[in-house]
């Protein structure tokens, strides 16, 4: 090579260094020539964590991982900032897909991706069931039957289906009312029946027998807002013509004027008629007043205050006020709202009506998310796990996520359920409840239960 082919060489090598590094140096800080925009941008990421494993994740078409038993995180980088289309799927389940945008310098994160068995198996568990009640461990289920004048109560692990307690009394269903204590060893059930309507029994399950009926003899008119106190289930407090009793060893009044009350965090939090929402002790003295004036509450309407985390709500008829304690006031949150739950972290409310779901975040209680509506009756909505919600739309099983980036993925199980005997059953607006801890639905159907496989996996939180 002679010496003009050595310099013509090296000048070309220094042009390339030149003109290469700059790239290379870009290209490591994650910036990219866009050529439909004809300009180099910074590119971003996306992150996906998703149950159960074994999952394919595919982007705009192109396969690009599949998640293991040992690692359910997918990551990939140098995405140009425009829509790109994610999908997550995996043989046997319903298929996740959304449409998300990626901004330059960013990482689209989708942390909660959970992908929905498309076919369940349920086991009959129980031939003569009218009604069920799940306990507030979600360890028990109390079944009612009814057999002429008498109700025969049963309670079934939730998990073994093994008989746990059996009793009678002599009431008929729909004419009383189920009430647990918090630690799920005492039940109270209200006779509503026109013949006898002031009865009350409360049965005792921590005593290691079969429950026999106490019958609360020294309660002779309605009563109405009963709970038991959450740390000791051997107290019962309920309103009786505005007046707040507690019942222990005896039954002794505690507080006047009170239109409604909620027990929780060791104190009573209460609505008086005079518009003031008071804390106090269990002695109904020592009370603090929340608000600095009065709620304007009417005498044909009806309230109930509930308490999640540190969080107040009131519901006055079918409006849901949250408590604002900067202005030390109710603030309306949504009208009309039947059905309200806390997510298992406490994190998170969902309120819904016959048609639509929406829910809000603790942390900030007054912005409301709209979720998803539905022309048919919503007839109730449990929380899966944290991040996604499982509901009854006319008697059709769904399940669906929170996340409202793009569509909000739903699955619709089929109206015709498998069951163990390799045979099929069609729902006809059934009564459906979720076990929240185990993650199996139960069903009860013309007087039969059923109760299916973990929809989930059962550490999915």
């Amino acid at each position: 090579m002679n010496r003009k082919t050595r310099l013509t060489l090296f000048i070309t090598l220094v042009v390339l260094y030149i003109v290469i590094s700059p790239m290379l140096i870009f290209y490591s800080l994650g910036y990219r020539f866009d050529f439909d925009k004809k300009r180099l941008v910074s590119t971003g990421g996306l992150y996906v964590k998703t149950w159960p494993s074994n999952v394919e994740v595919i982007l705009d078409k192109k396969y690009i991982k599949k998640t293991t038993f040992l690692s359910s995180e997918v990551f990939y980088q140098g995405l140009f900032p425009k829509k790109h289309n994610i999908v997550v799927k995996k043989d046997g389940y319903f298929t996740w897909e959304k449409n998300l945008e990626t901004p330059e310098k960013e990482v689209t994160k989708l942390l909660n991706v959970t992908l929905i068995k498309e076919k369940i198996i349920f086991e009959k568990w129980s031939q003569a069931a009218d009604n069920m009640y799940f306990s507030p461990d979600n360890r028990s289920i109390l079944i009612t039957t009814s057999n002429g004048d008498v109700t025969n109560f049963k309670i079934l692990d939730a998990e073994t289906k093994q008989n746990l307690n059996i009793f009678e009394l002599s009431v008929l269903p729909p004419n009383f009312d189920v009430i647990w204590s918090q630690d799920s060893n005492k039940i109270l059930i209200k006779d509503i029946n026109s013949k006898y309507p002031y009865r009350y029994y409360l049965f005792d399950r921590s005593t290691g027998q079969e429950p026999v009926a106490e019958k609360l003899t020294e309660i002779t008119k309605p009563i109405t807002n009963i709970s038991f106190n959450p740390t000791d289930s051997g107290e019962i407090f309920f309103l009786q013509n505005n007046i707040l009793y507690s019942k222990k060893s005896k039954t002794l009044p505690v507080i006047k004027d009170v239109l409604n009350y909620r027990v929780a965090d060791n104190k009573i939090t209460y609505l008086s008629k005079t518009g003031y929402v008071y804390t106090t002790d269990f002695s109904g003295k020592n009370a603090n007043a929340l608000n600095e004036k009065p709620f304007p509450t009417k005498d044909e309407s009806s309230y109930e205050i509930l308490i999640f985390s540190a969080s107040i709500f009131l519901k006055e008829d079918q409006t849901l006020l949250t408590w604002n304690d900067r202005s030390k006031e109710f603030e309306a949150l949504h009208s009309p709202v039947n059905n309200i739950r806390i997510s298992p972290d406490n994190s998170k409310i969902i309120y819904s009506n016959d048609h639509e779901i929406l829910f809000s975040e603790l942390s900030n209680p007054s912005e409301k998310n709209f979720l998803i509506r539905f022309s048919e009756k919503i007839n109730d909505c449990f929380w899966l796990n944290n991040y996604y919600l499982f509901f009854n739309v006319a008697g059709n099983i769904k399940i669906s996520e929170i996340d409202t980036r793009d569509k909000v993925n739903i699955a619709e199980l089929s109206q015709e359920i498998y069951l163990t005997d390799n045979s099929t059953l069609e729902l006809k607006n059934p009564e459906i409840i979720l076990g929240p801890d185990n993650k199996r639905i139960y069903i009860l159907q013309d007087g039969s239960l059923f109760s299916s496989d973990p929809i989930i996996d059962k550490n999915d939180k």
